[in-house]
């Protein structure tokens, strides 16, 4: 019995101790940490002022520099305008030089071009008066020069008449009257030239009558056309043909058989003409083809353009001719007032 209650006070001694060693440990710990805090806030505390110290020295060395700036672009932009002013100074005093300068060198070449303008007008009127002068001594001469050949023609042709007069017996003067003028496309047989445009005109002449067909082909791809020989031909020339009397009964009517037409003419048709459908009643072929059947002979023009529609351009030994055949050509005639017409001609020269 004596022997636990001594147990368990040196149990509960031994808990004492330990208790009061703990609580001494516990209160050490709490006065190192005070200290540590109070030692940390005074070393934030001296931080925060050694910051705004520095914060402020920060700011007065800007401020300082803002200001040291501020007065050294003043200072620039003085000396730049009193630059600007030397400036301007020099470019209006160098402009007033150029400009006068410039105005005396235009007035230089503004009396020089007068001068020059002067002096051609004279040598102008100078030329004009000498072409004047030389024209009216070549007209006198001409003139002189054209009395003497009309009176020597005068004399010789009396003499002519004279001796005609003595030799020959007296002819009557044929008469030779147009009686046809037009514009048509002809096929060629030059093989750069398929179609040219001929400028056709048709006279009458009597004693014996027959019609003379004259044309100037036109041609766009050929400036030189050669013969069979080699030679060049002479394209200045009009191409021509003769429709005599004889042709126009031995040639032109038998294409004309009344016996061939005659079941055509027994056919009813459609067009007014009464004799054709081709080309209406007012076309040469209409023409042609009722002179066939009933005998009316047609009007002058519709045989000339009947005859125009079988021609074409062929090549010669010296010139470009017209060759008539009995089958068509398929050769047009050109309207020269029409307006799509002349548009064409216009392309086509172009």
């Amino acid at each position: 019995m004596i022997q636990e209650k001594y147990v368990a006070l040196r149990e509960s001694a031994a808990l004492m101790l330990q208790c009061a060693w703990r609580q001494n440990r516990a209160r050490k710990e709490y006065h190192r940490r005070r200290h540590t805090r109070i030692e940390q806030e005074k070393a934030d505390a001296q931080a925060q002022i050694d910051a705004e110290e520095e914060e402020k020295r920060r700011q007065e060395r800007i401020n300082a520099s803002i200001k040291e700036q501020k007065d050294k672009r003043k200072k620039l932009r003085d000396e730049a305008k009193i630059a600007l002013a030397v400036d301007e100074n020099i470019r209006k005093n160098e402009s007033i030089n150029e400009s006068s300068e410039r105005r005396k060198k235009k007035e230089e070449e503004n009396n020089k071009k007068k001068e020059i303008a002067k002096r051609e007008e004279e040598g102008r009127q100078a030329r004009q008066q000498r072409k004047d002068d030389a024209k009216t001594r070549e007209a006198e001469r001409k003139k002189s020069s054209i009395l003497a050949k009309k009176a020597e023609a005068a004399s010789r042709k009396a003499a002519e008449a004279a001796a005609e007069q003595i030799l020959k017996p007296i002819k009557p003067k044929e008469t030779t009257t147009k009686i046809y003028e037009g514009t048509w496309e002809m096929p060629c047989d030059l093989s750069k030239e398929p179609w040219c445009e001929v400028t056709i005109k048709v006279l009458e002449r009597h004693a014996p009558y027959r019609l003379r067909f004259e044309g100037k082909p036109r041609l766009m791809w050929t400036t030189e056309i050669e013969n069979s020989h080699g030679d060049l031909i002479d394209l200045t020339r009009r191409a021509k043909y003769t429709v005599s009397a004889e042709q126009l009964q031995t040639v032109l009517l038998p294409a004309f058989d009344s016996e061939a037409m005659s079941p055509v003419a027994d056919k009813k048709q459609r067009t007014k003409s009464g004799t054709s459908t081709y080309g209406g009643k007012r076309s040469a072929e209409a023409a042609m083809m009722k002179w066939a059947q009933t005998g009316f002979s047609p009007l002058r023009e519709r045989v000339i353009q009947w005859i125009l529609r079988r021609m074409r351009v062929g090549v010669n030994e010296k010139c470009l001719v017209f060759k008539l055949s009995e089958e068509m050509t398929e050769a047009y005639q050109i309207d020269m007032n029409n307006k799509k017409t002349k548009r064409k001609r216009n392309m086509r020269a172009r």
